[in-house]
């Protein structure tokens, strides 16, 4: 009987690459399915929190179901970059003790393939889902904010619009007769900056228009600090008058013009860049803005830091009590995550930290214990 011919080299690393990738297939199907009902219970969880709060909340107004839905489907976004770390932290301690349970793992690790290597699709994961997320960050969910609470003030809670938005400017309403154009409002400091004030008469005429670096609200009382009247006569002569720290009467607070600024939150990062060059340029304080600038990637990489730590902790053991054990460190590990990033963004606010360290502290700590457990590992 002849000889059978050798398998090719070729054709042996080709079946072995067909199985390890069926092999990477079964073990991220797992892993998703885990991570799907995490995520699932976790959302329709959140969900339902925030439709009793806000039932409870408005009951006093009338709430159309379109516009309801429409909120609720919007704040979805947010929803989901919020539930992505602890959710991927979860489903990988999971789905990989449950791998572990029926000594799947043991029989994996027994044909000589590294733990690592068994963690390939769900790091992988962790790199996709953390790049999704920086995107939508960057555009998708600041706009998707931005439009929940339009809809929430104006819709649900019957607030009319206070002010329009310019490419640079808000564009305001003082009261019947003058409009008032503003350039810069700071968010914590009581001041305008960039101000431009007109009068119309009954015919939509210009009859006065106040121009102003900034005003002031100081002694209950708001003061322009320096700036230009002009007075549009019949005769068409102007009357010019210099300002400075003169008293004005704008019939509004403060609060009220806060009210009308984009928070960060509902800014996407060209947007928010732009800002944080205004405030640079006006010489203000931009602390708050350049560490929410940084956590639109600081907050989504935490998906990523979560799996690394999710990967060793499910792969620990066989028995029951260490799945509970990594669900609870896992739920330990989100609430020190949650304390001690807004204690740095606390210290950022407060210019104790610089804004890149106060936005990407806690990713630091949790990238030094992913990185240590996953060398362990190895």
């Amino acid at each position: 009987m002849a000889a059978s011919a050798p398998a090719s080299p070729i054709r042996i690393a080709g079946g072995a690459l067909t199985g390890m990738s069926r092999l990477h297939r079964y073990i991220g199907n797992e892993f998703l399915r885990v991570w799907g009902l995490t995520f699932g219970s976790l959302a329709l969880v959140s969900q339902l929190i925030e439709v009793f709060t806000r039932l409870r909340r408005y009951a006093g107004h009338a709430m159309p179901a379109d516009s309801f839905t429409a909120y609720l489907l919007l704040r979805l976004p947010q929803t989901l970059l919020i539930l992505m770390p602890i959710t991927t932290l979860l489903a990988a301690i999971v789905a990989l003790s449950l791998l572990s349970r029926r000594r799947e793992v043991l029989a994996m690790r027994a044909l000589g393939l590294s733990p690592l290597y068994l963690a390939a699709p769900i790091l992988a994961f962790g790199v996709l889902v953390s790049g999704v997320l920086m995107t939508a960050n960057w555009s998708v969910i600041p706009m998707a904010t931005h439009k929940s609470e339009w809809i929430k003030n104006v819709k649900l809670l019957g607030k009319q619009e206070a002010a329009l938005f310019g490419q640079n400017r808000q564009w305001l309403r003082l009261d019947r007769d003058r409009l008032m154009s503003i350039q810069l409002v700071h968010p914590t400091v009581d001041s305008l900056y960039g101000v431009t004030i007109y009068r119309l008469n009954a015919s939509f005429e210009l009859e006065e228009m106040i121009e102003a670096g900034s005003i002031e609200f100081t002694d209950s009382q708001w003061r322009i600090t320096q700036g230009t009247r002009w007075r549009f006569q019949a005769d068409r002569s102007v009357e010019v008058d210099e300002l400075q720290h003169a008293p004005i009467d704008l019939g509004k607070l403060p609060a009220d013009f806060r009210e009308v600024v984009i928070d960060p939150d509902e800014m996407d990062g060209a947007q928010l860049g732009r800002y944080i060059e205004q405030l640079h340029q006006s010489g203000l304080d931009s602390a708050r803005h350049e560490i929410n600038y940084h956590t639109k990637f600081a907050i989504p990489a935490v998906s990523l830091l979560m799996v690394m730590i999710g990967v060793p902790l499910g792969l620990r053991g066989t028995r029951r009590p260490q799945m509970a054990q990594g669900i609870s460190l896992a739920i330990l590990i989100s609430i020190a995550y949650a304390i001690i990033q807004g204690y740095t963004m606390a210290l950022g606010n407060q210019n104790l930290l610089p804004p890149v360290m106060a936005a990407w502290f806690a990713d630091g700590l949790l990238l030094a214990v992913g990185s240590g457990l996953l060398w362990r590992l190895r």
